[in-house]
């Protein structure tokens, strides 16, 4: 059982909206999991602020800390694959398929003084489409309060 299944799994045992196809979820629904996501966000800022504090003041992050921080890594990618679920589509899927563009985009060998990536525009416009085509076929046949994602304006 992938991790998906198994926060789908643990949401319909205790009531949440789980659903098999893309859906729009209720008001109810996306106000729980913007809140659910917004507060492990904040935490697991929290302790990455406690990992920075650590290293800033000259020295290594305690066990504690480190437990923290998997603590609250886990939570924001629970309540994030629930999000999924809640919209009735695989989170498998998706992180799979932003994954693969994520490694196109490798081929600018590029990065920051941060260490993040830089992808020239024209190449990430080209892979942008690309995985918002493959997420649109994924989804096939939307229901029809979907639409509006497809139609070409």
């Amino acid at each position: 059982m992938t991790h998906f299944q198994r926060v789908k799994e643990w949401m319909r045992e205790f009531g949440q909206e789980a659903g098999d196809t893309p859906t729009l979820p209720e008001l109810g629904t996306l106000k729980l999991r913007h809140e659910l996501i917004h507060e492990e966000a904040l935490e697991c800022l929290g302790a990455l602020t406690a990992f920075r504090m650590a290293y800033a003041k000259g020295r290594q992050p305690t066990e504690e800390e480190y437990v923290h921080l998997l603590k609250e890594l886990a939570d924001l990618i629970v309540v994030t694959v629930g999000t999924f679920a809640a919209l009735g589509v695989d989170g498998d899927h998706v992180t799979n398929e932003v994954i693969n563009n994520n490694y196109e985009k490798l081929s600018s060998r590029r990065f920051s003084d941060s260490g993040k990536l830089i992808v020239p525009p024209e190449i990430k416009k080209q892979l942008k489409q690309k995985v918002e085509d493959s997420l649109k076929s994924f989804i096939r046949k939307p229901p029809e309060q979907l639409s509006f994602l497809f139609d070409k304006q």
